[in-house]
């Protein structure tokens, strides 16, 4: 596989989803402030859209320096840092919606693992 390619498909998906997720993160934004939902709640929104900006800039990120050796320090900690907060947000899903839900965590953990691996590995020189 050539260099950077995992990188760079990896971040497009990244930055695709990361996009979509900042949609749906607005709307449940406004419809939890609409409804006067508790303060879980919002925090749980204001969550999902954090976590969207972070995987946005990471997918940008991830199309930028593919192929750069500068990948492993501009790309690894977003990766982390999205990892950490999928983790969180599926915590705080299964507190809402008292399920527990393993293929909700494998999914969300599944894109920002492999951007993760092709960060590493464009990194190498």
């Amino acid at each position: 596989m050539k260099n950077g390619i995992l990188l760079k498909v990896m971040g497009f998906i990244m930055f695709i989803l990361g996009a979509v997720t900042m949609l749906v993160g607005a709307y449940s934004l406004a419809a939890t402030i609409r409804t006067s939902a508790g303060p879980f709640y919002v925090f749980s929104a204001v969550l999902i859209l954090a976590s969207a900006a972070t995987q946005l800039f990471g997918g940008y990120l991830g199309v930028a320096y593919s192929g750069y050796t500068a990948a492993r320090h501009h790309c690894v900690p977003i990766a982390v840092i999205v990892i950490v907060l999928n983790l969180i947000a599926a915590f705080l899903s299964s507190r809402v919606s008292e399920a527990f839900s393993i293929a909700s965590i494998l999914q969300g953990l599944a894109v920002p693992a492999l951007y993760l691996l092709g960060a590493w590995f464009s990194g190498r020189s």
